[in-house]
């Protein structure tokens, strides 16, 4: 079992303390930093500004994946690149997937081993297999 203070639904939301963020529409994805040292993955978001970004939702957070044991990236860009910054979808495929990187399930359909998967609109996807994950809000 994977010990996690949030859970992706419907592709686009993080369900994070009590709040759905809506992480297409009012959130960019700033980068990824990996850490040897510690075996773990972060994922840098910021609000969106103007009419998107939601006053309610924090500034700026991370989502943090420690003991990872799986980090795969992959980019499939098209004839004319899209937005980077924009989440396409986020969510879960089973652990055994290892090689899918083109879709997601909702977590009540994957099994207790599972791996984390964030595709852009840019063509850019990731997957993090960890024992860990949670919303970090601090600098």
């Amino acid at each position: 079992m994977i010990d996690e203070n949030f859970r992706f639904d419907a592709g686009y939301a993080l369900i994070w303390d009590g709040r759905r963020i809506d992480l297409h529409n009012n959130f960019l994805f700033d980068g990824l930093d990996y850490s040897v040292k510690d075996g773990a993955v972060s994922l840098s978001w910021r609000r969106s500004q103007g009419q998107w970004g939601d006053e309610i939702d924090p500034p700026r957070f991370k989502i943090v994946f420690t003991n990872v044991g799986l980090l795969r990236m992959e980019a499939s860009l098209g004839p004319e690149p899209s937005d980077p910054t924009t989440l396409a979808f986020a969510g879960y495929l089973n652990a055994a997937d290892e090689g899918v990187m083109n879709g997601f399930l909702e977590r009540n359909e994957v099994s207790e081993s599972y791996h984390f998967i964030f595709a852009f609109e840019g063509g850019l996807a990731i997957k993090i297999g960890a024992s860990a994950g949670y919303v970090d809000t601090g600098p």
